[in-house]
């Protein structure tokens, strides 16, 4: 145990000196040189690859944000419920618009007297002109849309 404490006191005593300076050799010196040369462009070079990997980043998340809204796209047939809908609604309101001018005529052919066209039939009229406005620019719409999704798909 002895000689455990003294080689450790030993140790710690040189532990403790200061140490000598050490002439480099000139060999050790350009390895040196050639080395500082070679971790500060190693240095750089990940830097420029940290900056061309944000700069990939930012440019390519327009396009990820393209990609997203194309694969959110609705089929061309989620229209063709709604618009059916809409044209029926139409077709009925132009056939009940007929029933009703008829209904007019006969009444008048009845009792030979003229039948002045009641004011809901004659704003029915106007309503149904924009409707038919309105089918219009959904055909255009829908037609339009239609060949967007497959350009996009």
């Amino acid at each position: 145990m002895k000689q455990v404490e003294k080689i450790w006191a030993e140790l710690s005593a040189k532990a403790q000196e200061t140490p000598q300076e050490v002439e480099l050799s000139e060999e050790q010196k350009v390895e040196l040189a050639v080395t500082d040369r070679i971790k500060g462009l190693v240095d750089k070079a990940e830097a420029s690859m940290r900056v061309m990997n944000k700069r990939l980043d930012s440019s390519f998340t327009p396009i990820r944000e393209i990609e997203d809204a194309v694969r959110k796209l609705d089929d061309p047939s989620s229209l063709q419920d709604p618009f059916k809908t809409f044209m029926s609604n139409l077709d009925a309101l132009e056939q009940e618009r007929q029933n009703a001018l008829k209904t007019i005529k006969d009444v008048e052919a009845d009792l030979g007297v003229s039948v002045p066209i009641p004011t809901e039939l004659d704003n029915a009229v106007r309503v149904l002109e924009k409707l038919q406005r309105e089918e219009e620019l959904f055909r255009k719409e829908i037609n339009e849309y239609s060949q967007a999704y497959k350009k996009f798909k």
